[in-house]
């Protein structure tokens, strides 16, 4: 196309290190699930509890982000 070649965003030892990490994954919890999971957004639809850098609110993030 307009005799450009298109070209990866990234080294090729990266892209492979990436696709290999994604390999990894795919065994280790299925396709589908990665195909199929939800993507968590930075956002307050996800994250509604207000956020002041207490230990506090730290420990409320992360049992959102653990889902427990």
């Amino acid at each position: 196309m307009l005799g450009f070649s298109p070209k990866l965003p990234l080294p090729e030892d990266e892209r492979v290190w990436l696709d290999e990490g994604f390999r990894r994954l795919e065994k280790l919890i299925g396709r589908r699930r990665m195909l199929e999971a939800q993507v968590i957004l930075p956002a307050e639809e996800y994250f509604p509890d207000p956020y002041d850098k207490s230990p506090a609110a730290a420990e409320k993030l992360f049992q959102r982000v653990a889902g427990t």
